[in-house]
């Protein structure tokens, strides 16, 4: 898939069924995504997402356990693991679009040209003319 950010996957390899990653093989995958060279603060926000989506995983397959109405049969709400769950969830997409943030890609300083970076620095070291111009006419 392609995307104008350039956060689309890189590898050609079909994708697997997310429930059955392991977190080092999302990890891997989320780190391919950006290129296979992510900085410090991607490194971060690719461990916390794993983590928050192996989170997600274990307390979705505990509700998937119980029975459907997820409701609390004496006041009538709902549990508080499903309104966790849902945070959950926007917490997990919340992180991989930081990870895919362009402003954290790891990128090389831009270089300047041999021959403007010599052009500029002679231009810089020669001081301006000060004396004035003026010539006594006889």
């Amino acid at each position: 898939m392609y995307r104008r950010d350039g956060a689309g996957s890189a590898s050609t390899a079909p994708l697997a069924d997310l429930r059955t990653w392991t977190p080092d093989q999302l990890a891997a995958q989320l780190a391919s995504d950006l290129g296979g060279d992510p900085s410090a603060a991607q490194l971060v926000l690719i461990d916390l997402a794993v983590k928050a989506k192996l989170k997600h995983q274990v307390v979705s397959s505990y509700l998937n356990t119980l029975e459907v109405p997820w409701v609390d049969r004496r006041s009538h709400r709902a549990w508080r693991l499903v309104h966790d769950l849902a945070k959950l969830e926007r917490h997990v997409a919340r992180l991989i679009q930081a990870v895919m943030n362009p402003a954290l890609a790891r990128r090389a300083a831009p270089v300047m040209d041999l021959h403007e970076y010599i052009a500029r620095h002679d231009t810089a070291a020669t001081p301006p003319d000060t004396t004035p111009d003026t010539q006594d006419e006889p």
